[in-house]
């Protein structure tokens, strides 16, 4: 299964950190991350140099589209977030 993780705030990156602790541990979970904060790479244990997406449509061509789900917050009122379909 392809999962992907995307915070826009604080709450979010909270919130989806116990989850991916925990499925990094299942071999058959394919993690993708979408970071908009630092917090979100120091907090989900991404490379250092991993590079922040920014809020504007243009994100759209980076996430993947096989996703099998995309885990996201939609309380920052980005238009990412508001993108999403």
């Amino acid at each position: 299964m392809k999962i992907g993780f995307l915070a826009f705030h604080p709450g979010a990156v909270n919130t989806m950190t116990k989850v991916i602790k925990d499925l990094r541990k299942n071999k058959d979970c394919k993690l993708f991350f979408y970071p908009f904060l630092e917090y979100a790479i120091k907090e989900w244990n991404l490379n250092s140099d991993t590079t922040l997406f920014e809020d504007s449509m243009e994100f759209f061509d980076c996430l993947r589209k096989d996703l099998d789900v995309l885990v996201y917050s939609s309380a920052a009122g980005s238009i990412v977030e508001e993108g999403i379909p």
